[in-house]
């Protein structure tokens, strides 16, 4: 492999060249490798299985490109997440799905002050939403609605109608959609 760089001869140049060498853009310059010797093999179900995803991955990824409200979010998470590029990224997560870390509570003591119940969500991209529901051991919904993302961007609030919901025993179910449409649900005992 070798870097170019200054080189305007081989300036926006990218491809395979007479069937040996490969020339790629790699973050602020030029790559110059051999070219990928195809295998004799035929592919195992694993990886036919990955190749299946991964055009479906590139397929999501045109879809975004094509929105542009949503690939601007993407590049700013890309450019915040330090990915060379934002197709990449995209790509990326795809492949992965939002995890639910915890949750914390702030119960208030008294009626009329106003108590919210928070989840901490990690995903590359941040998720699309995020919804909590506060139930009852038997399974009795007491409240519920779609939690606000909060600034540090992985704390997602909802705020109560009435803090007495958050009783020791209560069960927190929460339901996260992310762009590429994963849905991860997680359930706590308050």
């Amino acid at each position: 492999m070798a870097r170019i760089s200054g080189n305007p001869a081989v300036k926006g140049a990218r491809g395979m060249v007479n069937g040996t060498l490969v020339y790629r853009k790699y973050q602020d310059g030029m790559i110059l490798t051999g070219a990928p010797e195809k295998s004799s093999k035929a592919p195992s179900e694993k990886q036919l299985e990955h190749r299946k995803n991964f055009r479906l991955a590139n397929f999501y990824a045109a879809r975004v490109k094509a929105d542009p409200e949503l690939l601007a979010a993407y590049r700013e998470a890309a450019v915040y997440r330090e990915y060379p590029n934002v197709h990449s990224f995209i790509v990326a997560d795809y492949f992965h799905s939002p995890e639910v870390l915890g949750f914390m509570i702030d119960p208030k003591k008294e009626p009329s002050e106003v108590g919210w119940v928070a989840v901490h969500v990690i995903d590359l991209m941040f998720p699309r939403s995020v919804t909590l529901r506060i139930q009852t051991p038997d399974g009795t919904e007491l409240e519920s609605g779609p939690a606000v993302m909060a600034n540090d961007r992985q704390s997602w609030v909802l705020t109560l109608l009435d803090p007495t919901h958050l009783a020791v025993g209560n069960l927190l179910e929460v339901e996260v959609t992310d762009y590429p449409g994963h849905v991860v649900n997680a359930s706590f005992v308050l």
